[in-house]
């Protein structure tokens, strides 16, 4: 593939990103996502295989369940563990706010779609309930059912609808890691741990 295809191809995921995160799926067309990217709508087959293909394009290509995992996989301490996965997702959600938008809204419809998703993301979410189990066991996390408290983190973690109560936000400027910090101790008080906001 020559550099004007590549940078073609590459145009045109970023123009449907773009109009997923701010149409949705179903409502935008082929033809849209070609007219924003300046590309032949015959193109989304050639390089992508159809529009289905091309969500799942944006799933593997966006979404960094890779790199994450790289950063966790020699961490067997729980604390530590879950510190690293809030960063990560918090960071990924704050920086690609469109694929995050996209993500929630895929979600909340219950598409066969996100199917895609879950399955780069469900050996994440299994280690995740693995090291809580753990921390639990080794006194560090209390809570009392371990499938609340695994479905109530995920949700705080991949929720993304901060636009709909902006009216309620007062300080819109929060810096990246000030919001970390602030999921990490809401998560923290949440599964029992007593730590204080600066000794995050």
């Amino acid at each position: 593939m020559t550099v004007k295809e590549q940078n073609m191809k590459t145009r045109i995921l970023y123009a449907a990103k773009k109009l997923f995160s701010e149409q949705g799926f179903d409502k935008t067309s082929v033809r849209e996502i070609c007219e924003v990217a300046g590309a032949n709508i015959a193109l989304v087959s050639y390089y992508y295989g159809g529009k289905e293909k091309l969500l799942k394009a944006l799933f593997e290509h966006f979404v960094p369940i890779n790199e994450i995992r790289d950063l966790l996989k020699d961490v067997e301490e729980p604390v530590e563990w879950l510190n690293i996965l809030i960063q990560q997702i918090v960071k990924f959600k704050l920086n690609d706010v469109e694929m995050a938008r996209l993500i929630s809204h895929e979600n909340a419809l219950s598409t066969e779609r996100v199917e895609t998703y879950k399955l780069r993301t469900s050996s994440l979410w299994a280690d995740l309930k693995e090291k809580l189990i753990l921390g639990k066991e080794q006194g560090v996390f209390q809570y009392r059912d371990i499938n609340i408290t695994i479905v109530m983190i995920i949700g705080i973690l991949l929720h993304n609808s901060v636009a709909m109560y902006n009216e309620l936000i007062d300080d819109k400027n929060l810096s990246l890691n000030e919001h970390v910090k602030s999921v990490k101790l809401f998560v923290y008080q949440a599964l029992g741990m007593e730590i204080e906001m600066e000794a995050i």
